[in-house]
């Protein structure tokens, strides 16, 4: 008897490790729990829908989680889709013994989507300056995304949440006089701080890089501080109407090229009221022609 059970044990006992080094490594596909995460997506907002296919689960020891993976997963609200190339989450084990079903986390992996739909998705449950500001610049492009949360013990988002990824081929309106066109550049969004790195864009058709744009929220207001550079620009008559607005009015350029290096500060709101502008210029000139008329001794003291 007793040879019956040691045995019935060593093979209880190999059937419990061998299924979970097969959870741990190649994981089981399932629609168990679809039901429950598309529950979880409802108390999270009302309305909310997932739209799940099959499921698959791998057995975490390190924190005694479930991590569950699903692609092609749809996220619908108010009849905007959001199409996703995969959705993981970790779940509990304790709170599956408890018969709880509470997620840890949630990262979302976007497809190719177009960045107003995003935003116009967004917004009808996350209401935030920044998102607003997006809006209303935003007149196209697409957007790659990544998007981290985690929840809290009663379900809801905490306000750590990241997004990141690339945005290409963006077009930005609501500023009058200025084209900024064939913007791309990848983002990092974090609470009240978002930084945009390797940046390119035509800007009145002109080119220009970026290695980085840092804005922040400071209370009602936003930071700005970056950089701007562009490569040998050939500025005629034509083009240079609407720097000489702002840059050269009295100086009587008719025709400049050269390249730049310029660092940049200031702060705004969210009426679009700027303010303090602070701008490092380092100017290379190749070419300059001017009107032989301008007091030139307050730029070249020297002369």
């Amino acid at each position: 008897m007793k040879k019956i059970i040691y045995r019935s044990f060593i093979v209880i006992l190999f059937i419990l490790i061998v299924s979970v080094i097969y959870l741990s490594t190649f994981g089981i596909e399932t629609t168990r729990f679809n039901s429950q995460i598309s529950n979880y997506a409802k108390n999270i907002k009302n309305g909310l829908d997932v739209d799940l296919k099959k499921i698959k689960i791998f057995l975490n020891l390190t924190n005694l989680s479930l991590s569950v993976k699903t692609v092609g997963t749809k996220i619908k609200y108010k009849k905007k889709i959001i199409e996703t190339n995969s959705i993981k989450t970790h779940i509990s084990l304790n709170s599956l013994i408890k018969k709880e079903f509470l997620l840890k986390n949630l990262e979302v992996s976007t497809k190719s989507l177009e960045i107003n739909n995003l935003i116009s998705f967004v917004r009808t449950f996350q209401k935030t300056p920044e998102l607003f500001l997006l809006e209303r610049f935003v007149k196209n492009g697409y957007l790659i995304a990544d998007i981290k949360l985690d929840f809290d013990s009663n379900g809801k988002i905490k306000k750590n949440y990241e997004i990141k990824g690339f945005v290409k081929d963006v077009k930005l309106g609501a500023i009058s006089q200025f084209d900024l066109k064939k913007l791309n550049f990848s983002f990092n969004y974090k609470k009240n701080n978002l930084v945009f790195n390797d940046a390119s864009f035509l800007f009145n058709d002109l080119n220009f890089f970026s290695k980085n744009i840092d804005v922040t929220k400071q209370k009602n207001e936003f930071l700005v501080s970056g950089n701007i550079e562009n490569k040998k620009i050939d500025l005629s008559q034509n083009s240079l109407d609407l720097f000489k607005k702002y840059f050269f009015s009295d100086f009587g350029i008719q025709k400049i090229k050269f390249t730049s290096k310029n660092d940049f500060t200031f702060i705004f709101n969210k009426k679009l009221d700027f303010k303090n502008l602070k701008i490092d210029s380092k100017v290379s000139i190749d070419e300059l022609e001017f009107l032989n008329q301008p007091e030139l001794k307050k730029f070249f003291p020297q002369i």
